[in-house]
């Protein structure tokens, strides 16, 4: 799995989601989590990176809840897209996070392997928590 933190870009995956993602394919990203009836593992990573890239545009970087430390790389990266689309994904992307944390999600699947009270799931549902609260904002 490469994933080295609870994080959201602390994965292999989330990073290569990152690479491929766009102002054009956003909104895909963040469909695909919310209408799959099984979430695989790439779609979940994708999904979050998606949401987490909307919560930027609307909410600016927080290095707490995307790697743990400042990146000049990650901050160049991370704004792509223009606060008005973000703002038109802002629903899209919370329904995504919310799939992702649920019982057909692979990804919840690996996280909460070792029980719901393991500390690295109960840091990464905090973490994706965080940006449902600023998204709702």
């Amino acid at each position: 799995m490469g994933c080295w933190d609870y994080m959201i870009l602390c994965d292999d995956t989330a990073l290569d989601a990152l690479d491929e993602l766009n102002s054009e394919n956003i909104e895909q990203f963040l469909d695909e989590a919310i209408n799959s009836d099984y979430l695989d593992y790439d779609v979940c990573e994708y999904g979050l990176v998606a949401a987490a890239i909307v919560d930027v545009a609307l909410n600016g970087i927080n290095y707490d809840i995307l790697t743990g430390y400042e990146d000049e790389e990650i901050e160049e990266t991370v704004c792509i897209i223009e606060h008005s689309h973000a703002e038109k994904l802002r629903q899209k992307s919370i329904d995504a996070i919310c799939a992702v944390k649920g019982k057909n999600s692979e990804l919840f699947e690996l996280m909460s392997e070792n029980g719901e009270d393991n500390e690295f799931y109960i840091n990464w549902v905090n973490n994706l928590n965080k940006i449902i609260e600023r998204l709702s904002k």
